[in-house]
């Protein structure tokens, strides 16, 4: 894993998809990127997209084609995503600063639990 948090081949699309999200100001289709990485599948690449925006490196934004958005990494180490708005928890742009907040103390007891 890489200082992010990624395996090579989720650091190397999401290279990709930086750059051609500021070349093209559009993301490319699953297909395009199942070429750029050289997989088989576009399932491959569908999982490979969901470990980003899991991490919250991107955003996926449902109900439209090609719509991946990449999200700043100049958050705070540790800070967490918001999952009803794709925020960081607790800042000005999220909607649900209350839900958020609780989620991340549940992940971090669970974190805490693991370590035990």
């Amino acid at each position: 894993m890489s200082e992010m948090g990624l395996t090579p081949i989720q650091a190397r699309l999401l290279d990709y998809l930086e750059e051609r999200l500021k070349m093209q100001k559009v993301g490319p289709s699953y297909e395009e990127m199942r070429v750029y990485l050289g997989l088989s599948s576009r399932s491959s690449v569908w999982r490979i997209v969901g470990c980003l925006a899991e991490r919250g490196h991107i955003r996926r934004l449902d109900g439209r084609a090609r719509s991946i958005e990449l999200i700043s990494h100049d958050r705070v180490p540790g800070s967490f995503i918001c999952p009803h708005c794709g925020h960081i928890a607790g800042s000005a742009r999220c909607r649900d600063a209350a839900t958020a907040l609780a989620k991340l103390l549940s992940h971090a007891t669970e974190l805490q639990a693991r370590a035990a």
